[in-house]
Order: C-alpha cells, then structure tokens, then sequence
C-alpha cells in the first residue's frame, strides 16, 4: 500500500477511533502506518509520530518531526515550535529555519487542498499524557 492518506487513515483506525471503526486498538499498527504514511510525505503523521515520541520522552525525535511537519506545511507544527521557542526547548534559529521551509511549502502549494487537509488534521490532533502536555508544545 503506497498512499499516504490510506496509511494515515488506519493509522487513526487502529487509534484513538477504533472504537467507531470495529477494530480493537493497536498501537504497533498505528505506529507501523504513521511511519509509512510519514515517509510518503505525510504532515500530520509527522506531527502525531512527534507526540509520540514526545510522550516517551525523546525530545530529540519529536522536535525532528515537529520541524519536518512544518516544513511541509503544517501551520500547528510551526505554532508549536514558536511556543518552544519561548519555553527554550527549540532554538531561534531551529524556528526561523522551520519558517523559512513553512513559508517556500506555502508558496510553492498555494492553496492546494493537501496543504489545507494537513492543517486540519494537525489543529485537531489531541495531546496525549506525559511529557508533550507538561510542555504544552
């Protein structure tokens, strides 16, 4: 299976929406497809793998996909890496770079429709328990 928006959609399937899609949860499964649904371009599999890895505590990882996320376009990513800028967990110059890419991702989508689905999907991601709360990133 090579598309991003069927991975990213069982990815959810096997999470937080098993329940209204008749699977039992599956967190190997979900992190299997966010990871696919991520390396084919995926912005909010990037944001969602970056709470992930944030919720373990792998600082390092989630900033990485937080940054990714962003460059592609997602405008939640970019509102979370300023906030940690200002919580000293992202540097200035980690921000204005990730801005720079945000802003050449806008220029060259316009207005596409795979820009707009991203940042839907990254506002309505919802932080999950440990340290990604704790920072309110």
């Amino acid at each position: 299976m090579g598309s991003r928006d069927a991975h990213y959609n069982l990815s959810q399937s096997y999470g937080k929406f098993h329940n209204q899609r008749g699977v039992e949860k599956d967190d190997k499964k979900k992190l299997y497809h966010l990871e696919e649904a991520a390396m084919l371009g995926d912005a909010a599999s990037r944001c969602d793998l970056g709470m992930y890895e944030g919720d373990r505590g792998n600082w390092d990882q989630a900033k990485r996909h937080w940054m990714l996320s962003a460059s592609a376009g997602c405008e939640g990513c970019l509102n979370r890496i300023k906030r940690g800028v200002q919580k000293g967990v992202f540097s200035k110059g980690e921000y204005k770079k990730t801005l720079r890419h945000y802003e050449e991702s806008i220029t060259q989508t316009k207005r596409s429709v795979q820009r707009d689905v991203a940042n839907i999907q990254c506002k309505h991601i919802k932080y999950g328990p440990g340290g990604v709360n704790t920072m309110d990133l």
